[in-house]
């Protein structure tokens, strides 16, 4: 079977689609005697961040007060409407604030209260062993001991990681904007709710109870979970019906049409600068589609946003500086009681208690939301990221002022939508102007920089023979062939790799046949990992296009593993792409009993976090993060 020989030589030309950044009008304010709230430089400014970071296009709604202005610039995607402040994305982790608001309602209701534990509404759930009993401030502030994500960038702050020593500190400073893998690549389609929700007490923890914040996304879905449970109803049906109704955010969802021409594309920048259009990450539909929503699943636009937000501030406003002449029991003014949004937007835990820059504070997590000052001012503050869309949005009920910024790449839109917010807050306060431009351009540099090493370390892997690295593996290859179960991940397949030498007709299992036939005339749309004769593929289905881990043989037992992502045809592309990231972080030990693979120890899956990774250090050794145990042969087994 030819399948990597085709990917690898099938270098034809891609259709890209580039970023135009054109500016629509602002949306007029609502008196003519108001000054703009965003000046002319704002603006082109902004398209500066588009051109130099190859983003499609951003959305953007802002309010100070009363007063509300939009703008977009750049572009949907082909055959879609004009970008505006109607157009459709998807916000990723800014989903979180809503659940924790539909928790909520059941706290203002007398169902729950903040510190209920949650195994007395869900049974099924667990944390793994030698962690506490969580209650529901617990898992909507990401201090369980259970890990996501632990560094992404030192400047996406809702996503930050920290230490308390200033040395190893500038030792991670080396590693922002550096994917680290996580217990996200345990989700698997087609379970049900309850099932995800049960299998949590069989992931590792990285940290104990409490012990320090650890973005997480599972116990996210696990509230979303526990407020289906409690509504007898869906839990999307149970949002729109409770949050998106009575803000009258008609637009908002978990599902649009695809064919919707207000949906923007979603999009990929590559490493040559080019944009690629790429299937929704949020198009599933079930259980499949509750699973995700809790933690990122929402579809909205700037203008509903925008009303969420000045809901948010105002709420947080009246529980703070309460008004004789505001009902706060009006539901249909407050969906969500305002002492209720003071809990959400309060600290809970301790983000990043080390400043990395002298404009922003010690940052704090409330419930999905995080909390710092920036330049003395008040920051509510939550980013998002999905493949295909980043989003930012921020707020202040002490300035009254909220700003919404919505792209339609992911990572670049990230950083994007993170300096178009920056410079929002600049200048609906009258700030200085920060040169944000300038230190993410260098977090990207690093990024590129970092993953050119990594392919260069796998290159090398590839290529050379040591007395102390022979070049074939322990045990025959068939031997590692076969299915490894782990409770909390479920099952995955090890398989061949298909090289161009590649001449066995031999049936292969499903979830081979699948990866292969997905890579078989898929186009390249990041740098590929060089491929061995001694080199391993894992069938690992998972959501948002996770299919595969390559692994690169490395010394007996061990192999470094990259993950690989299959999207298929979008925008007018016929062809499916696949791409890699984290070049080699996984470390796979194969664990051998006599002449048989008794199983695998995973590292660098999650990244243990800096107090951890301190700890091991001093320690002398390093945490298994996923063990798996064969539990049955490949078909191309003579055992």
């Amino acid at each position: 079977m030819n399948t990597f020989s085709k990917v690898i030589t099938a270098l034809t030309i891609l259709k890209i689609i580039s970023a135009s950044p054109v500016q629509l009008p602002f949306h007029p304010p609502p008196s003519k005697l108001e000054p703009p709230l965003l000046s002319a430089n704002f603006s082109s400014t902004v398209e500066k961040y588009l051109s130099d970071f190859f983003v499609p296009g951003l959305s953007i709604g802002v309010f100070k007060g009363d007063q509300v202005e939009f703008a977009a610039y750049g572009s949907a995607g082909e055959g879609r409407n004009k970008i505006g402040q109607d157009t459709l994305f998807g916000i990723a982790s800014n989903s979180k604030a809503f659940t924790a608001a539909a928790v909520a309602t059941f706290v203002d209701s007398g169902r729950l209260n903040w510190t209920s534990k949650v195994s007395s509404v869900i049974p099924e759930f667990e944390l793994p062993p030698g962690l506490g009993d969580p209650n529901i401030i617990d898992i909507l502030s990401h201090r369980t001991g259970v890990p996501r994500l632990v560094v992404w960038s030192q400047l996406f702050h809702s996503q930050v990681s920290y230490t308390t020593n200033s040395a190893f500190s500038e030792q991670l400073n080396l590693k922002v904007f550096i994917l680290v893998f996580r217990h996200d690549h345990s989700y698997r389609p087609g379970g049900s709710f309850g099932d995800f929700v049960g299998r949590i007490k069989h992931l590792t923890p990285s940290a104990d109870f409490r012990e320090t914040w650890q973005y997480n996304n599972q116990m996210f879905i696990t509230a979303a979970y526990l407020v289906s449970h409690l509504s007898n109803q869906s839990f999307t049906s149970y949002v729109t019906e409770r949050i998106f109704t009575p803000l009258n955010m008609t637009s908002t969802s978990f599902r649009p049409s695809t064919s919707n021409p207000n949906l923007s594309g979603s999009f990929f920048t590559m490493m040559n600068g080019s944009t690629l259009e790429m299937p929704y990450g949020f198009d599933y539909f079930g259980q499949d589609l509750e699973i995700v929503s809790g933690a990122g699943g929402v579809v909205s636009n700037a203008r509903d946003l925008v009303k969420w937000v000045k809901f948010l501030a105002k709420a947080r406003n009246e529980a703070i500086h309460p008004s004789s002449k505001t009902n706060s029991s009006d539901k249909t003014e407050f969906p969500i009681s305002p002492a209720s949004i003071l809990v959400m937007s309060s600290a809970h835990s301790i983000l990043a208690p080390l400043s990395v820059y002298p404009e922003v504070s010690t940052i704090t997590y409330g419930l999905g939301l995080s909390l710092f000052s920036y330049q003395g001012k008040e920051v509510i503050w939550h980013g998002g990221s999905i493949p295909g869309f980043g989003t930012q949005i921020g707020w202040s009920s002490d300035q009254n002022i909220g700003v919404v910024a919505l792209c339609n790449t992911a990572g670049t839109g990230n950083a994007v939508s993170d300096m178009a917010s920056y410079l929002a807050f600049e200048e609906l306060l009258g700030l200085k102007h920060v040169d944000w431009e300038s230190r993410y351009m260098g977090i990207a540099e690093a990024k590129k920089g970092n993953n050119t090493a990594k392919l260069s370390q796998l290159r090398d892997l590839s290529t050379t023979t040591t007395t102390s690295s022979p070049d074939s593996p322990f045990l025959p290859l068939s031997k590692y062939y076969g299915t490894y179960e782990n409770l909390g991940y479920q099952n995955i397949t090890i398989c061949p790799v298909p090289t161009p030498t590649s001449s066995s007709t031999a049936p292969q299992p499903l979830a081979c046949e699948t990866v292969y036939t997905s890579l078989s005339g898929a186009l390249p749309a990041t740098p590929v990992p060089p491929i061995g004769p001694q080199d391993l593929l894992i069938a690992h289905p998972g959501y948002f296009g996770q299919s595969y881990i390559l692994l690169t043989y490395k010394t007996y037992t061990t192999y470094v593993g990259s993950y690989g992502y299959i999207y298929g045809p979008a925008g007018g592309r016929k062809e499916s792409v696949f791409g890699y990231e984290g070049f080699g972080d996984v470390e796979v030990e194969f664990v051998l009993e006599g002449e048989r693979v008794k199983g695998m120890n995973w590292k660098g899956v999650w990244g243990p976090g800096p107090e951890v990774e301190m700890r091991e250090i001093k320690e002398g050794r390093t945490v298994v993060e996923v063990s798996w145990e064969k539990v049955a042969k490949g078909g191309w087994e003579a055992e």
